[in-house]
Formats: C-alpha cells, sequence, structure tokens
C-alpha cells in the first residue's frame, strides 16, 4: 500500500517528460514517406499504442478525450512499471538487511 503514491508520482512525472521530450524530439510520419520518422518517435508511438487504440474505440470524434485517454493509458503503464518495481525493491530489501 505505501507504494502507490511514489508509484502514481513516478508514473505521472514520467509520462509528463515523455510527453514533453516527444513535443520538442519526437518525428513520426504516418501520412507519406517522404517526411522523416525518428526512433524515438516510433518508440513513443509504440508505447502508446494501448492508449490509441482504447482512444479511437472509445473517442472517434473527440481529439481532446482521445488524447486525455492515450496520456492517462501511458501513465498508467508507468504505474504499473514503477508499482512492481519498488514491491520488488521493498521486498529485495525486507531479505537484505544492511
Amino acid at each position: 500500500m505505501k507504494t502507490i503514491i511514489p508509484a502514481t508520482t513516478i508514473a505521472i512525472l514520467a509520462e509528463g517528460i515523455l510527453y514533453g521530450a516527444f513535443s520538442l524530439f519526437g518525428k513520426i510520419a504516418l501520412t507519406s514517406s517522404n517526411e522523416s520518422s525518428n526512433l524515438f518517435g516510433i518508440v513513443v508511438w509504440l508505447f502508446h499504442m494501448p492508449g490509441l487504440f482504447l482512444a479511437q474505440l472509445l473517442f472517434s470524434s473527440s481529439y481532446m478525450a482521445g488524447t486525455a485517454c492515450v496520456l492517462v493509458t501511458g501513465a498508467l503503464q508507468f504505474f504499473l512499471l514503477a508499482w512492481f518495481a519498488l514491491a520488488r525493491y521493498e521486498k529485495w530489501q525486507k531479505n537484505n538487511p544492511a
């Protein structure tokens, strides 16, 4: 239970940093082959693919609601990763006292 708040904080910060970094450095070309993509943009796009599918199913007509859905889904993925890592760290720390 005590890992939920730090995991939530990590998730929100990680998604915010990822969104900001993608806005500055990410490029993804989905419409034409003359545009250039970079690896960072493709990795971010693949990470957010579950949110993109969910947003398309739920909010096909609203761009803002779809974007919010993608960001929340990304933050949820970061939350699960952080929660698992913090829980494993606590378990390891309990079994290996300093």
